[in-house]
This record gives structure tokens, C-alpha cells and sequence, in this order.
């Protein structure tokens, strides 16, 4: 199973771009016709397509958790707003390197400085 990505908005495109030089498959909502779209909306289109969002959002949290519909997971990232974006980026791609697949399915991956924690979708 490859680990297929949608970068949202609020991170740099430069995000979606060092992902692909990694190997990851990778879209940015801008270039998916959902620059703006709400949030709600862009998560049905990762339903929709087996994407991963990938977001600074806090608010993907709560809606991605709260689903009915079964989603491929989302990575939200807890990192100050001054780091340099490079750093940004090699922590987003440290943490995906120690993922497999089978853990983001489903789950809310939060990646901070320090961890990475997951948190599974209950599905009581």
C-alpha cells in the first residue's frame, strides 16, 4: 500500500513538492480546484481519493475524528509558527518515514517537535 498525500493550504507548497522529490504521492488542495474550500469539503475529496491530508489545521482534528466516513488518515502538524519551513518539512518527513501505511489509515497522526503520537479512530 503507497501512502498518498493531500497538503492542505495553510502549509507551503513547497510541502507537497519536497514530498514528491521523497517518493510520497502527493497533491496540494490549491492545484485540486479546493484552494478555500472548507474543511469539510476537502476531506470528502480525501475520502474520496484515499488521501492523507496533511494540515496545520487544528480544526481537521475534530472533523476527521468525528467522521462517519471512513477516511486514510490525517497528519496534523503541532509545530511553532516561527520554525523555518525546512524544518517543517524535515520533521514531517521524519515522522512519515517511521509510519507504515496500516498505522495512518484511519487515524490522526499529530507530529510536535518532540513525538509523533497516533491516535486510531475509535470505531465504537
Amino acid at each position: 500500500m503507497r501512502m498518498r498525500f493531500l497538503v492542505d493550504e495553510d502549509l507551503p507548497r513547497s510541502t507537497a513538492k519536497a514530498l514528491s522529490e521523497a517518493g510520497y504521492e502527493v497533491l496540494d488542495v490549491r492545484d485540486v480546484t479546493l484552494r478555500g474550500a472548507k474543511d469539510r469539503e476537502i476531506l470528502t475529496y480525501a475520502c474520496q481519493n484515499k488521501l492523507t491530508i496533511i494540515t496545520a489545521d487544528v480544526g481537521f482534528g475534530s472533523l476527521a475524528y468525528l467522521s462517519t466516513v471512513e477516511h486514510s488518515g490525517l497528519v496534523l502538524l503541532r509545530l511553532p509558527s516561527e520554525l523555518p519551513i525546512r524544518t517543517v518539512i524535515e520533521t514531517l518527513l521524519n515522522a512519515l518515514r517511521h509510519l507504515s501505511p496500516e498505522e495512518i489509515t484511519s487515524s490522526i497522526i499529530v507530529v510536535d517537535q518532540d513525538k509523533v503520537r497516533i491516535r486510531p479512530k475509535s470505531n465504537a
